[in-house]
């Protein structure tokens, strides 16, 4: 709701649309080029479900396996890493192409590894 004087008229659907006017006037320049700086804005959310995981009971030389969705709120893709991992868990993707899924699957095993 802040500075509607930019809120791009011409496309009133969307209201997260911006057009700025720009007027450029060089040193030697008799004329002022004028256009207008157009954009969409967006957010860097993303959201994991569920929100906290809970392995439950691991006996020794067993593994157990939990589901986590990752969701990208953003209009544009995300990259996503899981750091500082203990040696006991695993991180996978179950998925074969990212950028045509809404969201993403992976799978975090106890069994090992630094996460990807």
């Amino acid at each position: 709701d802040r500075n509607r004087a930019f809120r791009d008229l011409e496309r009133r659907d969307c209201e997260d649309d911006f057009r700025i006017p720009v007027r450029v006037k060089g040193a030697d320049q008799v004329l002022p080029v004028c256009c207008d700086l157009i954009g969409t804005l967006t957010s860097n959310d993303i959201t994991f479900e569920p929100e906290v995981l809970n392995f439950g009971p691991c006996y020794v030389e067993a593994s157990v396996s939990l589901d986590l969705t990752i969701t990208n709120h953003s209009l544009l893709p995300q990259k996503f890493a899981f750091c500082r991992l203990p040696s006991f868990l695993t991180v996978r993707s179950l998925q074969d192409d990212p950028p045509e899924l809404e969201h993403t699957e992976t799978a975090v095993k106890d069994g090992g590894g630094f996460g990807g």
